[in-house]
């Protein structure tokens, strides 16, 4: 019908929950100063969609409106780790750009190659404004061909607490490319920008690129590859001012149609001393806290191994 919108929910917990955390009550924080923000617990989505029908006017056809809490538009790599080649994610997913919106988002095909996506947004991981200002997204797609497609996003406006004067700006490009049916290639390249973020009241700035190749054997069998540098010139995004590096290489099995398995070896790099931690964090006997991290190294090697099964 024509006023019957789809509706999308998407919850998370465990440490995925809090990886992906949104401000909920607008403070400015997050994992701080709320219950359901301090738990294991995220909405990761809740949206209404409405979708033009068929028999709508033919130069609306493909308009579609959502409303709501949804992820974001930004980025190569998603939140769940079964639809991303490798299984650990990249700097610039992790500190590059934002993981959720709250707002509206209009999609509207220019043509049948090329698709535009925006609207206004609470801003970057939050459901309530710290600030009384919007942020406005947007994205353009365009399907090349079956063997290469590109997409641009951007997002724009104020994310610092009761301040709506200095403004975070962020670009997004990805190519993804397919030059063979078992090759899959994708670039990634990410530009952000912040007024007075950065120590002394400076700009902040970060930038990085991401290229990753996975190749599928067989029916089964299929290897990724990624190689990966970050520069945080503020220090803002990470903590740390300096360029990152990382390389991984992932393995996986599909086991049954549900059922896969993976093996990661990955290797991180600091340019400018260290910065990861050497000590891992555990707790104290007889105490609820955790032990202080106070050994930090410029490099890490990192081996993982899981095996997921996936419902749908």
């Amino acid at each position: 019908g024509w006023f019957i919108p789809g509706f999308d929910l998407k919850l998370d917990s465990g440490k995925v929950a809090r990886d992906i955390k949104a401000d909920w009550n607008g403070n400015g924080a997050v994992k701080h100063g709320d219950t359901f923000e301090t738990n294991d617990f995220e909405v990761q989505q809740a949206y209404l969609q409405w979708a033009m029908p068929d028999d709508g006017p033919s130069f609306l056809k493909g308009l579609s409106v959502k409303g709501g809490k949804f992820v974001t538009l930004l980025g190569a790599e998603v939140i769940e780790p079964w639809s991303n080649y490798n299984y650990s994610r990249s700097f610039l997913f992790s500190f590059a750009i934002p993981f959720t919106h709250t707002g509206g988002l209009v999609s509207y095909p220019l043509t049948d190659k090329i698709s535009v996506t925006g609207s206004a947004i609470e801003g970057w991981d939050k459901v309530q404004s710290n600030n009384q200002g919007w942020s406005g997204i947007g994205n353009v797609t365009y399907a090349v061909n079956d063997m290469l497609a590109l997409s641009g996003s951007g997002i724009w406006g104020p994310e610092q607490t009761n301040k709506t004067g200095n403004k975070r700006s962020i670009l997004d490009f990805v190519a993804t490319i397919k030059p063979t049916p078992p090759l899959t290639l994708l670039l990634n390249y990410d530009w952000g920008h912040e007024d007075a973020a950065a120590a002394g009241n400076e700009a902040a700035l970060w930038q990085g690129f991401a290229a990753v190749a996975n190749y599928a054997f067989t029916d089964r069998v299929s290897a990724a590859v990624r190689g990966e540098w970050f520069e945080d010139h503020g220090g803002t995004r990470t903590g740390t001012v300096g360029s990152f590096y990382e390389g991984t290489l992932t393995g996986k099995y599909l086991i049954t149609q549900h059922l896969y398995g993976q093996i990661e070896y990955r290797h991180d790099e600091s340019a400018k001393g260290d910065a990861f931690p050497k000590d891992s964090p555990g707790r104290v006997n007889g105490s609820t806290g955790p032990i202080p991290i106070t050994k930090f190294t410029d490099g890490q090697d990192i081996l993982g191994f899981n095996v997921t099964y996936v419902f749908n």
